[in-house]
């Protein structure tokens, strides 16, 4: 049942517009409440953002601490997100992967994996 709920999540998340995957790993530890707290912060700082997908994925190594995946619609695509996470959000020591989304239903599957796992998600839209 939980494999059929996280493929239909990972389809309803895939079925969205967006335009980057983020994820990012802190260079300390990360627990559910700052999962939440470092999104909402990307989102309400840069105004460029119009939706915004989160959640915060366990550390196989230590299962307390958290990365985060980010799926990012953005209305402008005259900067690329690298230059409006540095202008606007992020602390310099964070390690922060971008890529540009190609494929949806592909990022929608990849940050829903573990969804059914009572980890920390949500979607901010403006």
């Amino acid at each position: 049942m939980e494999k059929n709920l996280t493929k239909e999540y990972g389809k309803w998340i895939g079925s969205m517009d967006w335009d980057y995957i983020l994820t990012i790993r802190r260079n300390y530890k990360t627990n559910s409440k700052t999962v939440r707290t470092v999104s909402e912060k990307i989102f309400n700082r840069i105004p460029e953002i119009d939706k915004l997908m989160f959640i915060g994925e366990r550390d196989k190594m230590d299962w307390n601490n958290h990365h985060i995946h980010l799926l990012i619609n953005t209305n402008d695509k005259s900067n690329t997100m690298e230059e409006l996470l540095k202008l606007k959000s992020t602390n310099k020591s964070d390690l922060i992967f971008i890529e540009e989304v190609e494929n949806n239903i592909q990022v929608g599957m990849y940050v829903t994996k573990y969804i059914d796992k009572q980890l920390p998600w949500d979607i901010l839209i403006k």
